[in-house]
């Protein structure tokens, strides 16, 4: 971030520079120069900026058209600056309607070039350390391709952790093979995971699948137990709740919360009995929402900048969004996925077809992806994610498990080590956003205590959009029993 401000700040005071430089107008002092100079051309100094074959293809695509900028011609009176000093040569050129040109040169390769056109400013090259440097400015609004810090961790990871699962389902298994692969794969030495099901036998058979799972995976220092007591989890650093029953044909949505909230009820209570008082709890059965402040006005009714109780959802949609997002893109650049690079989403709202999703977060390798894919394309990802439960269990004859149950595994991991990952989850309320006894998805800071609000600026669109989510959490609240 700094480079690159430093480098804007130098580029905005390059007019300024006059140490032996060398000013050209239309009219040029030698007849070679005089027609490139006439057509307000910058000529073959743009060749300068190679285009690393290293870059992936989001970067590349948004590079080229920068250099396609830079090469087009000025209007107007034009004038040509020369400026060279201590290794570092610059060239700008301008015109009379303040548009302008600008490259960059160090002695050893680096090269930068900076287009102003109008509205419109951009910037593309490689900094003396090797730094990318890539962005543009658009109608006052200003994207850049920065390093991502690694994520680091608030404390030290901890010798030990022990974590619950209350459902072992198919979701319910999937997350505890992933719990045990993340907490491994983060330092723990010694993980427990307790599958708590509702008969002993049930709960210690598929203990003992996924306990052999772990082992074929090559891991060692892991325990997983099956049982039916909740005395189990009284030493337990976070808990998943995925209990529950799923929608069927037939069941109005009214149906399903009324059969899942007796479920939720119980199980909360039982976990209120039994779990350490500062353990995060993790719902996944559904309606999420809904049950996500159900189980919090059993567990913590109190109040308190961090919440104990969260929802599992805005991770596993904003994962899928990437992942349709990651494959438009592969098919219409024809690369294959290696060389599409990181695509990071935010969705935000309920879970269903009211979610949010954030597109001026939506990023490809650092490129906002309405750089790289038209509105119609972009439309058509959205639609494949709102409907993605209802594809894979049309396809597959089920629902899916293996998506939640990493996204689960994902979340426990960033508590359980006080990692400080940034995710969507849905929350309960206390005047955030407005709203009071609700919990709806938003970017959240998880640790060791569970989640804190990160504040989100939503623009007039997406306010609209979270105020339908909104009210759609609050038809599935009133349908609880007793409300």
């Amino acid at each position: 971030m700094r480079t690159t401000q430093t480098l804007l700040v130098a580029l905005t005071l390059v007019a300024l520079a006059s140490a032996r430089s060398v000013c050209f107008a239309r009219s040029a002092r030698t007849p070679r120069e005089a027609p490139r100079l006439a057509r307000g051309d910058p000529g073959p100094q743009a060749v300068r900026v190679p285009v690393p074959r290293s870059l992936s293809r989001p970067r590349a695509v948004v590079a080229r058209q920068i250099l396609d900028r830079f090469r087009a011609g000025l209007a107007g009176e034009v004038s040509y600056q020369r400026v060279k000093r201590s290794g570092l040569t610059r060239e700008v050129w301008s015109d009379s309607h303040g548009n302008r040109r600008v490259l960059l040169r160090r002695t050893g390769g680096s090269s930068v070039a900076f287009v102003r056109q109008g509205d419109y400013q951009g910037w593309f090259g490689t900094t003396r350390t090797g730094q990318l440097l890539l962005g543009e400015r658009i109608a006052g609004k200003r994207w850049s391709v920065e390093r991502t810090p690694a994520a680091t961790n608030n404390g030290s990871v901890p010798r030990k952790a022990t974590v619950g699962i209350v459902g072992p389902g198919e979701v319910g298994t999937s997350a505890a093979l992933q719990v045990a692969l993340q907490l491994k794969q983060t330092g723990v030495r010694d993980v427990k995971v307790v599958l708590l099901g509702r008969t002993r036998a049930s709960a210690q058979g598929k203990a003992l699948d996924v306990a052999q799972a772990v082992t074929g995976a090559g891991l060692q220092g892991v325990s997983v137990v099956g049982t039916a007591d909740y005395r189990s989890l009284r030493k337990a650093d976070a808990v998943v709740v995925t209990a529950g029953s799923p929608r069927r044909p037939g069941m109005s949505r009214s149906d399903l919360v009324g059969q899942n909230a007796s479920v939720i009820s119980d199980i909360a209570h039982r976990l209120k009995r039994n779990l350490p008082s500062g353990a995060p709890v993790l719902m996944v059965t559904n309606p999420l929402d809904a049950m996500t402040q159900l189980a919090s006005s059993i567990l913590e009714p109190g109040k308190g900048s961090t919440r104990r109780v969260m929802g599992m959802a805005g991770a596993l949609d904003s994962a899928r969004l990437e992942r349709v997002v990651a494959d438009s893109v592969a098919r219409k650049y024809r690369v294959p996925a290696s060389r599409v690079g990181r695509v990071s989403a935010t969705v935000i709202g309920n879970h269903g077809d009211e979610m949010v999703p954030l597109l001026s977060r939506l990023r490809v390798d650092g490129v906002p992806a309405s750089r790289l894919l038209d509105r119609q394309e972009l439309g058509r990802a959205l639609d494949s994610t709102r409907t993605m439960g209802a594809t894979i269990t049309r396809l597959a004859g089920r629902s899916a498990s293996m998506a939640p149950g990493s996204c689960i595994a994902r979340m426990v991991t960033a508590m359980v080590t006080d990692r400080g990952d940034v995710l969507p989850a849905s929350v309960p309320l206390r005047g955030e956003m407005g709203l009071k006894q609700i919990a709806i998805g938003l970017p959240v800071r998880l640790g060791r205590g569970g989640a804190t609000i990160v504040p989100t600026r939503l623009d007039a669109g997406e306010r609209a959009a979270f105020a339908r989510s909104v009210e759609k959490v609050r038809q599935d609240l009133r349908a609880l029993p007793g409300r």
